[in-house]
């Protein structure tokens, strides 16, 4: 709930104020364009991150079978 202290600051100063974005990418309307370009462009990225090589992952796949945590 909110106090009325709140209330009379708000009624002295207004609404925030908006700030310019700090990635001038970001906008508040996007074409339906833009939305599909973003979209198909994070799938992409995601697609990408999903198929690299088991490198990263080394403790989902380990080296050695007979080795394991309950020893």
């Amino acid at each position: 709930m909110l106090s009325d202290e709140f209330f009379k600051q708000y009624a002295m100063t207004g609404p925030p104020k908006k700030e310019a974005a700090a990635d001038p990418a970001v906008k508040d309307t996007y074409t339906r364009a833009e939305v599909d370009e973003i979209v198909n462009s994070k799938i992409e990225e995601a697609l990408k991150s999903m198929k690299q090589p088991e490198q990263d992952a080394p403790e989902n796949n380990p080296e050695d079978p007979g080795e394991s945590e309950e020893e």
